[in-house]
């Protein structure tokens, strides 16, 4: 779904990322997860761009500090140099909730 050459279906699959790696192992996560999260946030569409940051939220608290650092930090770092405003206020928004898991 996340390949999907229709934008519906990928923001429905960007949107849900977050929910479903709250059900997956840690392993899972890292090796089938990450991939495809790191793919959907360097979409060209800004609201499935958008999505993941909300997403990501629930994928940090997957991890402990040190692989967060390691997994979702670059993400992070990304999407607030990104080219669209309305990504960069998705991470202000969601920065103190990010920042607050484990």
């Amino acid at each position: 779904m996340c390949n999907d050459e229709t934008p519906m279906v990928k923001k429905a699959a960007a949107s849900r990322l977050g929910r479903f790696s709250n059900v997956l192992s840690k392993e899972h996560v890292i090796s089938d997860l990450i991939p495809v999260y790191k793919q959907l946030v360097k979409d060209e569409q800004d609201m499935i761009r958008i999505l993941c940051i909300d997403s990501l939220v629930k994928l940090v608290e997957c991890f402990n500090k040190e692989e967060n650092q390691k997994y979702t930090l670059t993400v992070l770092l990304d999407a607030g140099e990104d080219k669209s405003w309305k990504v960069r206020l998705a991470i202000a928004k969601n920065f103190p909730d990010v920042f607050n898991s484990p």
